[in-house]
Protein backbone atom coordinates (compact mmCIF):
# COMPACT_ATOMS: atom_id res chain seq x y z
CA UNK A 1 0.00 0.00 0.00
CA UNK A 2 2.85 2.42 0.85
CA UNK A 3 4.46 1.81 -2.55
CA UNK A 4 1.19 2.47 -4.36
CA UNK A 5 0.61 5.69 -2.39
CA UNK A 6 4.16 6.86 -3.15
CA UNK A 7 3.76 6.21 -6.86
CA UNK A 8 0.42 8.03 -6.92
CA UNK A 9 1.96 11.09 -5.25
CA UNK A 10 4.81 11.07 -7.76
CA UNK A 11 2.43 10.86 -10.71
CA UNK A 12 0.26 13.66 -9.32
CA UNK A 13 3.32 15.86 -8.70
CA UNK A 14 4.57 15.32 -12.24
CA UNK A 15 1.13 16.09 -13.69
CA UNK A 16 1.18 19.56 -12.14
CA UNK A 17 4.64 20.42 -13.45
CA UNK A 18 4.58 23.05 -16.15
CA UNK A 19 6.82 25.44 -18.02
CA UNK A 20 7.39 29.00 -16.88
CA UNK A 21 4.90 31.59 -18.13
CA UNK A 22 6.71 33.66 -20.77
CA UNK A 23 3.87 35.38 -22.65
CA UNK A 24 0.17 36.19 -22.44
CA UNK A 25 -2.12 37.03 -25.36
CA UNK A 26 -5.82 37.74 -25.85
CA UNK A 27 -7.44 35.35 -28.31
CA UNK A 28 -10.95 34.76 -29.61
CA UNK A 29 -13.41 35.78 -32.32
CA UNK A 30 -14.06 39.00 -30.38
CA UNK A 31 -10.41 40.06 -30.72
CA UNK A 32 -9.50 39.03 -34.25
CA UNK A 33 -9.71 35.25 -34.16
CA UNK A 34 -9.12 32.04 -32.26
CA UNK A 35 -5.69 30.38 -32.66
CA UNK A 36 -5.41 28.84 -36.10
CA UNK A 37 -8.01 31.11 -37.70
CA UNK A 38 -7.28 33.54 -40.52
CA UNK A 39 -7.08 36.47 -38.09
CA UNK A 40 -4.71 34.65 -35.74
CA UNK A 41 -2.86 32.00 -37.75
CA UNK A 42 0.04 31.44 -35.33
CA UNK A 43 2.34 30.08 -34.17
CA UNK A 44 2.54 33.33 -32.16
CA UNK A 45 -0.81 34.79 -31.13
CA UNK A 46 -1.51 38.21 -32.63
CA UNK A 47 -2.61 40.20 -29.59
CA UNK A 48 0.43 39.79 -27.35
CA UNK A 49 0.30 41.60 -24.02
CA UNK A 50 3.36 43.18 -22.41
CA UNK A 51 4.65 42.98 -18.85
CA UNK A 52 7.52 44.46 -16.86
CA UNK A 53 7.33 41.91 -14.05
CA UNK A 54 5.81 38.75 -15.53
CA UNK A 55 2.60 39.25 -13.51
CA UNK A 56 0.86 42.44 -14.65
CA UNK A 57 0.06 42.16 -18.38
CA UNK A 58 -1.51 44.84 -20.56
CA UNK A 59 -2.33 45.85 -24.12
CA UNK A 60 -3.50 49.28 -25.29
CA UNK A 61 -6.07 50.35 -27.88
CA UNK A 62 -7.28 46.83 -28.64
CA UNK A 63 -10.12 46.67 -31.14
CA UNK A 64 -12.85 44.38 -29.81
CA UNK A 65 -15.98 43.17 -31.58
CA UNK A 66 -19.08 41.41 -30.23
CA UNK A 67 -17.94 37.84 -29.64
CA UNK A 68 -15.75 36.02 -27.13
CA UNK A 69 -12.20 36.08 -25.80
CA UNK A 70 -9.81 34.30 -23.44
CA UNK A 71 -6.33 34.93 -22.08
CA UNK A 72 -3.74 32.41 -23.35
CA UNK A 73 -0.19 31.88 -22.11
CA UNK A 74 2.90 30.75 -24.05
CA UNK A 75 0.89 30.66 -27.31
CA UNK A 76 -0.59 27.28 -26.30
CA UNK A 77 -3.65 25.82 -24.62
CA UNK A 78 -1.54 23.90 -22.10
CA UNK A 79 -2.74 24.11 -18.50
CA UNK A 80 -2.50 26.08 -16.28
CA UNK A 81 -1.90 28.95 -18.70
CA UNK A 82 -5.27 29.57 -20.30
CA UNK A 83 -7.91 31.61 -18.51
CA UNK A 84 -11.57 32.42 -19.11
CA UNK A 85 -14.30 34.25 -17.26
CA UNK A 86 -18.00 34.99 -17.09
CA UNK A 87 -18.19 38.79 -16.86
CA UNK A 88 -17.33 41.77 -19.06
CA UNK A 89 -15.76 44.33 -18.79
CA UNK A 90 -13.98 43.15 -15.65
CA UNK A 91 -13.83 40.09 -13.45
CA UNK A 92 -11.68 37.30 -12.10
CA UNK A 93 -10.82 34.54 -14.55
CA UNK A 94 -10.31 30.85 -13.80
CA UNK A 95 -7.94 28.32 -15.34
CA UNK A 96 -9.56 26.71 -18.40
CA UNK A 97 -12.66 28.82 -17.76
CA UNK A 98 -15.37 29.70 -20.22
CA UNK A 99 -15.22 32.30 -22.99
CA UNK A 100 -15.55 35.94 -21.94
CA UNK A 101 -18.39 37.56 -23.90
CA UNK A 102 -17.14 40.84 -25.43
CA UNK A 103 -18.77 44.13 -26.38
CA UNK A 104 -17.56 46.05 -29.42
CA UNK A 105 -15.25 49.00 -28.80
CA UNK A 106 -11.62 50.03 -28.33
CA UNK A 107 -10.16 49.02 -24.96
CA UNK A 108 -7.07 49.14 -22.80
CA UNK A 109 -6.87 45.65 -21.31
CA UNK A 110 -5.04 44.42 -18.20
CA UNK A 111 -4.61 40.94 -16.75
CA UNK A 112 -2.91 39.73 -13.57
CA UNK A 113 -1.50 36.21 -13.96
CA UNK A 114 -1.28 35.75 -10.17
CA UNK A 115 -4.79 36.80 -9.14
CA UNK A 116 -6.41 36.29 -12.61
CA UNK A 117 -8.15 39.68 -12.33
CA UNK A 118 -8.82 41.33 -15.71
CA UNK A 119 -10.23 44.64 -16.94
CA UNK A 120 -11.29 46.02 -20.31
CA UNK A 121 -11.26 49.84 -20.03
CA UNK A 122 -13.18 51.52 -22.85
CA UNK A 123 -11.12 54.15 -24.67
CA UNK A 124 -13.10 57.33 -25.22
CA UNK A 125 -12.08 60.67 -26.63
CA UNK A 126 -9.64 59.08 -29.05
CA UNK A 127 -6.61 56.92 -28.40
CA UNK A 128 -4.09 57.85 -25.72
CA UNK A 129 -0.96 58.94 -27.59
CA UNK A 130 1.14 60.61 -24.87
CA UNK A 131 1.43 61.02 -21.10
CA UNK A 132 3.31 63.79 -19.31
CA UNK A 133 3.91 64.83 -15.70
CA UNK A 134 2.76 68.38 -15.02
CA UNK A 135 2.43 70.61 -11.97
CA UNK A 136 4.15 73.04 -9.66
CA UNK A 137 6.33 70.22 -8.35
CA UNK A 138 7.58 69.43 -11.88
CA UNK A 139 8.42 72.86 -13.26
CA UNK A 140 4.94 74.24 -13.81
CA UNK A 141 1.33 73.61 -14.71
CA UNK A 142 0.38 73.83 -18.42
CA UNK A 143 0.67 77.45 -19.52
CA UNK A 144 3.21 78.40 -16.82
CA UNK A 145 6.65 79.71 -17.75
CA UNK A 146 8.20 76.32 -16.97
CA UNK A 147 5.68 74.45 -19.14
CA UNK A 148 4.39 76.90 -21.79
CA UNK A 149 3.02 74.30 -24.23
CA UNK A 150 1.49 73.28 -26.50
CA UNK A 151 3.48 70.10 -25.75
CA UNK A 152 4.05 69.42 -22.05
CA UNK A 153 7.72 69.45 -21.07
CA UNK A 154 8.02 66.23 -19.09
CA UNK A 155 6.86 63.62 -21.61
CA UNK A 156 6.95 59.98 -20.53
CA UNK A 157 8.03 57.09 -22.75
CA UNK A 158 6.24 53.81 -23.46
CA UNK A 159 6.71 50.60 -25.41
CA UNK A 160 3.12 49.36 -25.20
CA UNK A 161 0.86 52.40 -24.76
CA UNK A 162 -0.01 51.34 -21.19
CA UNK A 163 3.18 51.37 -19.11
CA UNK A 164 4.76 54.84 -19.11
CA UNK A 165 8.14 55.79 -17.60
CA UNK A 166 10.36 58.83 -17.12
CA UNK A 167 13.77 58.61 -15.45
CA UNK A 168 15.79 61.18 -13.51
CA UNK A 169 12.94 63.65 -13.08
CA UNK A 170 13.78 66.45 -10.65
CA UNK A 171 10.84 67.40 -8.43
CA UNK A 172 10.39 70.21 -5.94
CA UNK A 173 7.95 70.37 -3.05
CA UNK A 174 4.59 71.02 -4.67
CA UNK A 175 2.04 68.99 -6.62
CA UNK A 176 1.77 67.07 -9.89
CA UNK A 177 -0.67 65.16 -12.08
CA UNK A 178 -0.39 62.82 -15.06
CA UNK A 179 -1.82 64.36 -18.25
CA UNK A 180 -2.55 62.60 -21.54
CA UNK A 181 -2.42 63.98 -25.09
CA UNK A 182 -1.23 67.41 -23.79
CA UNK A 183 -4.81 68.17 -22.82
CA UNK A 184 -7.11 68.17 -19.78
CA UNK A 185 -9.78 66.25 -21.70
CA UNK A 186 -11.17 63.24 -19.81
CA UNK A 187 -10.46 60.41 -19.37
CA UNK A 188 -6.80 61.26 -19.84
CA UNK A 189 -5.86 63.23 -16.76
CA UNK A 190 -5.11 61.48 -13.50
CA UNK A 191 -4.41 62.54 -9.93
CA UNK A 192 -3.95 60.89 -6.58
CA UNK A 193 -3.64 61.45 -2.85
CA UNK A 194 -0.42 59.64 -1.89
CA UNK A 195 3.30 60.02 -2.60
CA UNK A 196 5.61 58.39 -3.64
CA UNK A 197 3.21 55.73 -4.91
CA UNK A 198 -0.48 55.00 -5.17
CA UNK A 199 -3.43 54.41 -7.45
CA UNK A 200 -4.70 57.50 -9.24
CA UNK A 201 -8.15 58.32 -10.54
CA UNK A 202 -9.46 60.17 -13.58
CA UNK A 203 -9.64 63.91 -12.85
CA UNK A 204 -8.38 63.12 -9.34
CA UNK A 205 -6.72 65.52 -6.89
CA UNK A 206 -3.17 66.88 -7.16
CA UNK A 207 -0.45 64.46 -6.02
CA UNK A 208 1.72 66.11 -3.31
CA UNK A 209 5.45 65.89 -4.07
CA UNK A 210 8.66 65.79 -2.05
CA UNK A 211 11.80 67.37 -3.49
CA UNK A 212 14.27 64.94 -5.05
CA UNK A 213 15.22 63.10 -8.22
CA UNK A 214 12.99 60.20 -9.21
CA UNK A 215 12.36 57.47 -11.76
CA UNK A 216 8.62 57.61 -12.43
CA UNK A 217 6.24 54.92 -13.69
CA UNK A 218 2.54 55.09 -14.52
CA UNK A 219 0.09 52.49 -15.84
CA UNK A 220 -2.71 54.13 -17.83
CA UNK A 221 -4.97 51.09 -17.48
CA UNK A 222 -4.73 50.46 -13.74
CA UNK A 223 -3.75 54.08 -12.87
CA UNK A 224 -0.99 52.79 -10.56
CA UNK A 225 1.95 55.20 -10.25
CA UNK A 226 5.31 55.24 -8.46
CA UNK A 227 8.07 57.78 -7.90
CA UNK A 228 11.26 55.84 -7.09
CA UNK A 229 14.28 57.62 -5.58
CA UNK A 230 17.28 57.58 -7.91
CA UNK A 231 20.54 56.15 -6.64
CA UNK A 232 23.61 58.12 -7.63
CA UNK A 233 25.85 56.37 -10.16
CA UNK A 234 29.55 56.31 -9.22
CA UNK A 235 31.05 54.06 -11.86
CA UNK A 236 34.39 55.93 -11.72
CA UNK A 237 34.94 54.36 -8.31
CA UNK A 238 34.53 50.80 -9.63
CA UNK A 239 38.22 50.15 -10.36
CA UNK A 240 38.63 47.84 -7.36
CA UNK A 241 36.57 45.07 -9.00
CA UNK A 242 35.80 43.60 -12.43
CA UNK A 243 32.20 43.11 -13.60
CA UNK A 244 31.22 40.68 -16.37
CA UNK A 245 29.19 40.00 -18.42
CA UNK A 246 27.14 43.17 -18.64
CA UNK A 247 24.58 42.92 -20.24
CA UNK A 248 23.77 39.39 -19.13
CA UNK A 249 21.04 36.79 -19.50
CA UNK A 250 21.81 34.75 -16.41
CA UNK A 251 24.40 36.04 -13.94
CA UNK A 252 26.64 39.01 -13.16
CA UNK A 253 30.13 38.17 -11.87
CA UNK A 254 32.09 40.52 -9.60
CA UNK A 255 35.80 39.79 -9.13
CA UNK A 256 38.39 41.67 -7.08
CA UNK A 257 42.09 40.89 -6.81
CA UNK A 258 42.81 43.22 -3.90
CA UNK A 259 39.84 43.69 -1.53
CA UNK A 260 37.13 41.52 -0.03
CA UNK A 261 33.67 42.17 -1.50
CA UNK A 262 31.58 42.52 1.63
CA UNK A 263 28.13 43.33 0.29
CA UNK A 264 26.24 43.78 -2.99
CA UNK A 265 22.81 45.43 -3.09
CA UNK A 266 20.72 45.29 -6.27
CA UNK A 267 17.99 47.87 -6.96
CA UNK A 268 15.40 48.25 -9.73
CA UNK A 269 14.95 51.54 -11.60
CA UNK A 270 12.41 52.72 -9.01
CA UNK A 271 14.97 52.40 -6.22
CA UNK A 272 13.51 49.24 -4.66
CA UNK A 273 16.06 46.86 -3.15
CA UNK A 274 15.41 43.44 -4.69
CA UNK A 275 18.60 41.47 -3.88
CA UNK A 276 21.19 41.78 -1.10
CA UNK A 277 24.12 39.39 -0.63
CA UNK A 278 27.15 39.35 1.68
CA UNK A 279 29.81 37.24 -0.07
CA UNK A 280 32.83 38.35 2.07
CA UNK A 281 35.29 37.05 -0.47
CA UNK A 282 37.18 38.22 -3.57
CA UNK A 283 34.46 37.12 -5.97
CA UNK A 284 30.67 37.12 -6.02
CA UNK A 285 27.81 36.19 -8.34
CA UNK A 286 24.40 37.82 -8.63
CA UNK A 287 21.74 35.59 -10.19
CA UNK A 288 19.73 37.49 -12.83
CA UNK A 289 17.88 34.52 -14.35
CA UNK A 290 14.57 35.31 -12.63
CA UNK A 291 14.70 39.07 -13.18
CA UNK A 292 12.72 40.92 -15.83
CA UNK A 293 14.63 42.45 -18.72
CA UNK A 294 15.76 46.01 -18.03
CA UNK A 295 18.20 48.25 -16.19
CA UNK A 296 19.26 47.66 -12.58
CA UNK A 297 21.65 49.40 -10.21
CA UNK A 298 24.17 47.58 -8.03
CA UNK A 299 25.88 49.05 -4.97
CA UNK A 300 29.14 47.26 -4.18
CA UNK A 301 30.81 47.65 -0.78
CA UNK A 302 34.37 46.43 -0.16
CA UNK A 303 36.35 47.60 2.89
CA UNK A 304 36.35 51.41 2.59
CA UNK A 305 35.44 51.32 -1.10
CA UNK A 306 31.90 51.83 -2.42
CA UNK A 307 30.76 51.91 -6.04
CA UNK A 308 27.37 52.05 -7.73
CA UNK A 309 27.09 50.69 -11.29
CA UNK A 310 24.41 50.13 -13.91
CA UNK A 311 23.54 46.56 -14.81
CA UNK A 312 21.56 45.39 -17.82
CA UNK A 313 19.47 42.20 -17.94
CA UNK A 314 18.72 40.99 -21.49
Amino acid sequence: MKKITFLLVCVMTMSFAHAQLTSVAIVGDGVGGWPGSAGNPGPTDINQMTSSDGIHWSIANLTVTAGAAKFRGNNAWDLPYNWGGTTFSSGTAIVNGGDISTTAGTYNVSFNSDTFAYTFVLVTGGALTSVAIVGSGAGGWPGDAGNPGPVDVHQMGTVDGVNWTLNNLTLTTGAVKFRGNNSWDEPYNWGGTTFPSGTGSVNGPDIPTTAGTYNVSFNSTTNVYAFGSVLGIDEQNSSFFRLYPNPTNNVWNFNSSTVIIQRIELYDILGKNIISITPNRLEANVDASNLAKGIYIAKIIANNNTATVRLIKE
